[in-house]
């Protein structure tokens, strides 16, 4: 056979091969992997600001206090913090000036579990003594500190600076548990939103391997997280690097405090949840043609198994979110809940998206206008137009009616196309034409029963994604009532300028949502979801079976398919910034603006400066200057600190002279808020003292 023949031949023989729409393909297209490489930059980038260890609990006062000159030793060091603490033997260490340890080496909490106590040896002489202490907040981050006090006199200036605080921990385990914990929210999305999306919204997809394998890699990532952080906590608390990552005794540790436990408990739900997993692809029968035909329905794990499922995937939302933020300060209850439901928004919002991106919208094939003319399937595609057909309806399309249907009125689908086209078109030209808006009609039509399956699919996503969203920003916005405090917080410190970060990607996602809801009510109508029954097909016109998906086309596929992907993006960078808000002190406890004020005391001026204004330990600092504006020596300094209105006070500040016109108290216990009197006593020789007194707002 030769010429025109031969090659009609070899066309009908050899056709040109296209990737399945269920994204089953055996790898990835070269956009794709451009994509995934962005999203793992953008993870990568904004990873790399995790700080190593963020201090959580804050401690509220010491006994001796930071700074104090007493008479005799006492007999032992008591530390009170904002909320309750985990203490190891070594919490607290006590030096004396020659670093050998002052203390009987055992601390533990005291009256309450806020309080931790150690005692010291007897005996103790004059001198100045340090406080190290290191201690994992409630919400499982480790909070480090130091300070000094005297015996005989003042302790000498700069002597708990000397020490490191413990506060600071290794860099490399910070950020190497902050990509664990990246780890692990990935794999929640991708396990708890991927299943959602094949067992509520697109029952079929349980037979391709794009979902199936997305919900696989979501919980080898949850258990990879799991692990991960297991690990990683002993030496995150004890302030060690990461080769004590593998220390028996650290992980036995981590096993016995309540962070460890929640962590065995997800990691019992992900092994619980394995059976249940398969059943949700196991198909009625053997054989049949991936996606679905009469008889070959995925039956899934049955009512009590999606029950189950979904109790096991609230499991691993409840655990996410009681090892973070809401575990600790005010109305835990309702913030664990929040924050659970948060996590579970987020996940089938996020989830949804890669089932949807990666492979719903896998470059679906053109429909064969001569092929979908005479009903075959052998000779115009590898598969036929049978193949991508509703497994709701598949006579109808096997049979060839669906497909010449279709063939049979292209008028009419072209001036469907060009009528969804023009109706409320917006004049945003760069986000029409990303998501294929400007040319729906553009390209060529699809395969009827992929179009068909789209619109059972796509209407469904796009409402629960929104509900979603929805409660995602419910309850950020509770949150972030909770966990900033004050407004100026947004701005004021690193966990309010995260948040806004957050804020404008979740509103970047918004706006991706809602423009691809918009393709979505274009291109299928309220109506079009459920698609006709065979009956009902046979006894209508060829003309009147146009169903509204026949204004999709390939380029218009492709627009959404894009928009989806950018949306993808967005929310791996949301998840990103997530991970680092767990790792991050909330603005609450962190926001404390620093005071200054200038006042005058007789015929010196007076700068006084005072950070952080929150309880706990203060540092102050005064500078005083004569009438020509130089440094003003001071003969002696003293200060006391007092709240009038809850009738505390005075009490001593222990100022040291630092310099001519400077002194500074370190460690300086303010236990409660509110609007605090400083009264300082500056002598300038023998005979003259002036006195001055300030005001300031504790937080």
């Amino acid at each position: 056979m030769t010429g025109p023949d031969r090659c009609a031949s070899d066309h009908r023989t050899h056709p040109r091969r296209s990737p399945r729409p269920g994204g089953g393909g055996g790898g990835l297209s070269g956009g794709l992997r451009r994509v995934l490489t962005v999203v793992g930059i953008v993870a990568v980038a904004l990873l790399g600001t995790a700080l190593p260890a963020s201090a959580h609990a804050v401690l509220e006062r010491s006994d001796p206090v930071g700074g104090a000159a007493l008479d005799q030793a006492p007999a032992r060091v008591t530390l009170t913090f904002s909320e309750a603490v985990s203490v190891k033997s070594d919490a607290i260490r006590v030096l004396d000036a020659t670093g050998a340890r002052a203390d009987e080496g055992e601390a533990k909490n005291g009256s309450s579990a806020s309080e931790v106590t150690i005692a010291l040896r007897s005996g103790l002489g004059t001198g100045t003594y340090v406080v190290s202490w290191r201690v994992v907040s409630a919400d499982s981050h480790p909070v480090g500190g130091a300070f000094a006090f005297g015996v005989g006199g003042p302790p000498d200036a700069g002597a708990a600076a000397a020490l490191p605080s413990g506060g600071g921990g290794s860099r490399v385990v910070g950020v190497a548990l902050g990509a664990a914990r990246l780890v692990t929210f990935a794999g929640a999305a991708l396990l708890i939103g991927a299943t959602f999306f094949v067992t509520v919204l697109w029952p079929a997809g349980a037979r391709r391997r794009g979902p199936v394998r997305l919900i696989a890699a979501g919980w080898l990532l949850s258990l990879i997280g799991a692990i991960g952080m297991l690990l990683l906590q002993g030496p995150y608390s004890s302030g060690e690097g990461i080769t004590s990552v593998l220390d028996a005794d650290q992980i036995a540790v981590t096993l016995e405090d309540r962070y460890g436990q929640l962590l065995a408990i997800r990691m019992l739900a992900l092994l619980l949840a394995v059976p249940l997993l398969r059943r949700v692809r196991q198909p009625a029968g053997e054989g049949g043609v991936e996606g679905g035909g009469a008889g070959h329905q995925p039956t899934g794990p049955g009512r009590r198994g999606l029950v189950e499922l979904a109790g096991l995937g609230l499991v691993l939302a409840t655990t996410m979110a009681m090892i973070g933020h809401a575990s600790a300060g005010g109305l835990v209850w309702l913030a664990t809940a929040s924050m659970t439901l948060h996590t579970a928004a987020m996940a089938i919002w996020l989830g949804g998206l890669c089932v949807l991106g990666l492979s719903l919208l896998g470059r679906p094939r053109p429909r064969h206008t001569a092929t979908a003319a005479t009903g075959g399937g052998a000779e115009g595609s590898p598969r036929g137009p049978g193949s991508f057909a509703s497994p709701a309806d598949p006579a109808a399309v096997s049979s060839g009616r669906g497909a010449g249907a279709v063939a049979g009125t292209s008028a009419s689908a072209s001036a469907s196309a060009e009528a969804v086209s023009a109706a409320g078109s917006m004049e945003l030209p760069g986000l029409n034409k990303l998501y294929g808006l400007d040319g729906l009609g553009d390209g060529e039509p699809v395969e009827p029963g992929w179009a068909d399956e789209m619109t059972r699919v796509l209407p469904r996503w796009s409402r629960t994604a929104m509900v979603a969203v929805a409660v995602i920003v419910l309850t950020g916005i509770f949150q972030t009532l909770r966990e900033i405090g004050a407004f100026g917080a947004l701005f004021g410190t690193t966990y309010g300028r995260l948040l806004l970060y957050k804020l404008w990607f979740v509103l970047g996602a918004l706006g991706l949502g809602l423009l691809a809801q918009r393709w979505v009510q274009r291109h299928f109508p309220a109506g079009s979801e459920e698609p006709a029954s065979e009956h009902s097909a046979s006894e209508q016109p060829a003309s009147s079976q146009v169903a509204p998906n026949q204004a999709v086309t390939s380029l218009a596929i492709a627009g959404l398919r894009r928009g989806v992907l950018f949306e993808m993006i967005v929310g791996v960078a949301v998840l990103t910034v997530t991970a680092i808000l767990v790792n991050t002190i909330p603005g609450r406890e962190s926001y404390a603006p620093p005071f200054s004020r200038t006042a005058i005391a007789g015929p010196m001026t007076v700068d006084v400066e005072i950070a952080p204004t929150r309880t706990g330990l203060e540092t102050i600092r005064i500078h005083t200057y004569d009438p020509q504006g130089r440094p003003q020596r001071l003969v002696e300094v003293k200060g006391e600190l007092s709240l009038p209105a809850a009738g505390v006070g005075p009490l001593d500040v222990p100022l040291v002279r630092v310099a001519d016109g400077q002194a500074v108290a370190e460690g300086v216990g303010v236990p409660l808020p509110g609007q605090w009197q400083l009264r300082l006593y500056l002598r300038v020789n023998d005979f003259d003292q002036y006195v001055t007194t300030v005001f300031y707002k504790v937080r």
